[in-house]
């Protein structure tokens, strides 16, 4: 008799367990899994975003170009995107920095403090320099008013201004999904 109680018990314990086991596995997820397509790390700091949230974000949009070494010219094109300045003003900027752009492929390009602030050379259509300008650099994620995608993005670095001045294609980087800020001395 005492068996058959403790049998019973048992019994119910790993059916009442098997109940929850299942319950639990078929619970529908509600974690929603995130798609960052850009981080950004300032020392200790890194902040994920999604194309979502990139998109509600003060937007820039101007004419932008670039020429390339052998004086092929492209552009300029009308591109929109955030300017590099507002995505990180959300970072406790050292004084003096660099910062670092990654490609999905790897491809990186370090640039100058000077130049994320937009102080480039700046050139004609045609490929002529005409000197220093002060364009604004962004993180763009359209251009001639449709998204980037392809070869280019869905975002990538770009230097526009109202006058469609090109910059040297080396400070153009696409397909970007992380920015690391950099102290310099």
């Amino acid at each position: 008799m005492r068996e058959d109680r403790i049998v019973t018990i048992a019994f119910i314990v790993i059916f009442l367990l098997a109940v929850v086991i299942y319950i639990c596995i078929s619970l529908p997820r509600t974690e929603k899994e995130v798609k960052y397509v850009l981080t950004i790390r300032c020392g200790d700091v890194v902040k994920g975003y999604e194309m979502e949230e990139l998109l509600t974000m003060p937007k820039v949009t101007g004419l932008g170009g670039y020429i390339k070494k052998n004086n092929v010219t492209l552009g300029p094109f009308n591109y929109t995107g955030i300017p590099i300045h507002h995505l990180l003003q959300a970072f406790p900027l050292p004084e003096a920095y660099s910062i670092k752009v990654r490609a999905r492929d790897g491809y990186e390009r370090n640039i100058s403090m000077d130049v994320a602030e937009g102080r480039v050379k700046v050139y004609s259509e045609n490929g002529s320099f005409i000197g220093m300008g002060n364009l604004t650099m962004i993180l763009a994620y359209e251009k001639e008013g449709k998204r980037l995608g392809g070869d280019e993005g869905p975002l990538r670095i770009a230097f526009v201004s109202e006058e469609g001045y090109l910059t040297e294609s080396k400070l153009w980087v696409k397909n970007v999904v992380s920015i690391e800020v950099v102290a310099t001395p």
